[in-house]
């Protein structure tokens, strides 16, 4: 058997959410994802055995990874050291395929969810490590092609799925970050997209779930002293500030102002939009923000109405389905219009308009129609 290492070049990592320390390759965000293609599954003995570090994972908190082989169905699984993949059987009578046939296998594994329960914050428990791929030695790896177009995409809870799978919040087990908004964003735009969300976390609010510090202190790191780097990126996503409820409009823009213009040296040729977070805590806020800065690379989304509240997981948090039936749809046709806008022309600065608000300046907010 022959293990490959982590860092092989064939293998393509989410942006900005791994980090390469020695020849593992760790990630702390649900939402976290590699995908490689491979022959194995039909070479040699025809398996193929993810290998995890998984001596910090708590048992009864583990994180939740899932894969699939050629878009076929998702199969979930606990962190475990060893994750064994093999072709489903198929049956040629029925519609469940016959995969063997194909010279070769497309493979996405994706960190479904990190439990908010765990410290999530300069602690193992956390930790994705992946140690290496196992596949028969006469199997190999094959190069595959990155999207172009790179995202990075901020927020809290809702930014990594919770509760997106039951009603109840019912704990981790509930938690799909690929349920959530932004891997529905990621899958319109047709991009490579770094997901880095986390429950309970505002600008000015202080921890509690996971440990993890404001958002002051975490944008621009993996984890304390691995810094986050954003010089490629393209089109950085922020839907922040429904957890700063408490925070005065005087203290949220003082707060948030300095951080869109700290991100606009990192990610230099970036567009910035941000968004009024769904349930619209400090919509206004967002909007002086960006008035006051109007600034040609970044821009507002105006996210009213995006919520249809039956079919919310709560008050607050969107179900899966309503993500996929309600908010995806409006959110991926603001966000594009705004690319578009931005990459070839049709507005810039305070010009920047699909639908303005009352007229108060013509505040370069971006708004989908209402459907």
């Amino acid at each position: 058997m022959n293990v490959i290492l982590p860092t092989e070049s064939s293998i393509l990592y989410s942006p900005y959410t791994w980090h390469r320390d020695g020849a593992v390759m760790t990630a702390y965000n649900s939402g976290s994802y590699f995908k490689f293609m491979t022959n194995a599954l039909v070479t040699g003995n025809k398996t193929l055995t993810l290998h995890f570090n998984t001596a910090e994972v708590i048992a009864a908190l583990p994180p939740v990874v899932a894969y699939r082989i050629g878009q076929y169905n998702w199969v979930f699984s606990p962190l475990q050291s060893s994750v064994v993949m093999t072709l489903p059987p198929g049956d040629a009578t029925t519609l469940d395929p016959v995969m063997g046939r194909q010279g070769w296998h497309f493979i996405e594994v994706w960190v479904r969810t990190v439990p908010p329960e765990i410290n999530k914050w300069g602690a193992g428990p956390c930790r994705v490590s992946l140690t290496g791929i196992e596949i028969d030695n006469s199997a190999r790896l094959f190069p595959i092609s990155a999207y172009p177009l790179k995202v990075c995409i901020y927020g809290d809870s809702i930014t990594e799925g919770y509760g997106a799978l039951d009603l109840e919040n019912n704990g981790y087990k509930s938690n799909n970050a690929m349920m959530s908004y932004a891997y529905n964003v990621m899958q319109a735009l047709g991009c490579e997209a770094g997901i880095v969300g986390y429950s309970g976390q505002g600008f000015t609010k202080q921890p509690d779930n996971g440990a993890v510090p404001n958002f002051t202190q975490t944008y621009d790191y993996l984890q304390p002293g691995i810094n986050r780097t954003l010089t490629d990126c393209d089109l950085v996503l922020i839907n922040m500030g429904t957890n700063d409820y408490a925070a005065s409009k005087a203290t949220f823009v003082s707060t948030v102002t300095p951080i869109i213009q700290n991100l606009l040296d990192m990610a230099p040729k970036a567009l910035i939009l941000a968004m009024t977070p769904f349930n619209q805590t400090h919509a206004e806020s967002w909007r002086t923000i960006i008035g006051n800065l109007s600034h040609p690379r970044v821009r507002l989304i105006d996210t009213s109405g995006f919520y249809l509240m039956e079919a919310m997981a709560n008050v607050l948090h969107p179900s899966g389905s309503a993500v996929m039936g309600n908010i995806a749809p409006k959110l991926n046709a603001a966000i594009m219009t705004a690319w578009g806008q931005f990459k070839y022309g049709g507005g810039t600065g305070r010009r920047a308009v699909l639908r303005p608000v009352a007229d108060t300046g013509a505040i370069p907010v971006l708004q989908t129609m209402k459907l």
